[in-house]
């Protein structure tokens, strides 16, 4: 809601695959908007927490880690309204350096496979090509969530990887 108490969008949650959890915070971003969410004590009893090392993307780091090991239940009701004013915790975050530790916490703790599910990953002969479909998918989701510097990254480790097969050739 804006200041004059007017709607400015609607954010609907959605129940999430745990198998497409992952796939969807890379893709997308967040399924849930963080203060409609619940969890189970159980949840946390492993240790599980918010790191209090990134300073944006923190709630979407810690729901991907839920979602990736427990089924969500979305209630389909608008149970929750948040107003938007010029003193919003959110509005002294400063987003100009766009910082995006949080996808590349989630690039470093899972593989390839874990990340582009879809490709044959268990056929050999087909490795390379994964290796280079997988980099270039990320490279795509990752320039497509703003994440630009991430994703010319990815395409570098294409091109190093040609490169490479090449001049064994």
């Amino acid at each position: 809601m804006d200041t004059n108490k007017k709607p400015l969008k609607l954010i609907l949650n959605r129940n999430i695959d745990k198998k497409y959890a992952l796939r969807y915070f890379f893709k997308i971003g967040s399924p849930m908007a963080g203060a409609t969410v619940m969890f189970r004590r159980k949840v946390f009893d492993g240790g599980l927490r918010y790191d209090c090392n990134l300073k944006i993307g923190e709630d979407n780091h810690l729901l991907c880690k839920v979602t990736n090991v427990w089924d969500s239940v979305h209630v389909p009701e608008v149970l929750y309204l948040y107003r938007k004013h010029n003193t919003n915790s959110s509005k002294k975050i400063d987003y100009s350096n766009n910082d995006t530790s949080h996808l590349r916490m989630l690039l470093n703790e899972y593989s390839l496979p874990e990340l582009v599910p879809e490709l044959e990953w268990t056929a050999e002969e087909k490795y390379f090509d994964n290796l280079c479909r997988a980099h270039s998918i990320i490279s795509l989701y990752l320039y497509r969530r703003l994440a630009r510097n991430e994703a010319v990254e990815q395409l570098e480790i294409v091109a190093d990887l040609i490169n490479h097969k090449n001049t064994k050739q």
